[in-house]
């Protein structure tokens, strides 16, 4: 479906249904560019002025310390790329109207979260570490849980001592298939 033509480049823009569903064409041959219909687009109900909003992606929001912040949408949904860091846009924000003050601050915010793993105490063989659902032991190799209402900063050597001899390690986590 021809939607109209674009009055920055004079090129055709088109809506089509392809192998992975539906999008936008603009141009023909070889200087042709797609972009995607986002969520609640139709083929049929898209306007030109919509068409044209798919197109402005990636686009630079501004410079911070040097480096451009450029707003662009990913496989995984829209993300903020900084130099060679990239960081998540969180929902609710609109990665076409984001501004330079809210991207620093995703930035600044993400600059603040703890590693995955990063260790919060060492006890020579024995370390307190901070994952992705919260903190645990490592102890020869195995994972054991800290038990709720312990701080995990506040642990002492012995305190994980005790809990590596009374607990057992933590395995992966195994689906149990129910036969009909």
């Amino acid at each position: 479906r021809e939607l109209g033509v674009d009055p920055e480049s004079g090129l055709m823009l088109t809506a089509k249904y392809g192998q992975y569903g539906a999008y936008v064409q603009k141009g023909e041959g070889d200087n042709r560019q797609f972009a995607s219909l986002g969520r609640g687009q139709l083929i049929e109900t898209i306007t030109l002025e919509d068409a044209l909003k798919l197109f402005a992606l990636p686009r630079t929001v501004g410079t911070h310390e040097g480096v451009d912040i450029i707003a662009t949408k990913g496989r995984f949904g829209p993300y903020l790329k900084y130099g060679n860091r990239n960081v998540s846009i969180p929902r609710g924000k609109d990665p076409l109207t984001i501004t330079i003050e809210e991207c620093v601050a995703l930035l600044n915010e993400n600059d603040n979260k703890p590693a995955a793993n990063a260790p919060i105490a060492e006890f020579g063989d024995i370390q307190v570490l901070s994952g992705r659902y919260g903190p645990y032991i490592k102890y020869n190799g195995s994972n054991y849980k800290i038990p709720a209402g312990k701080d995990a900063a506040a642990l002492t050597e012995s305190e994980c001592r005790a809990i590596v001899e009374n607990g057992a390690p933590t395995g992966k986590a195994r689906r149990t298939f129910k036969k009909k």
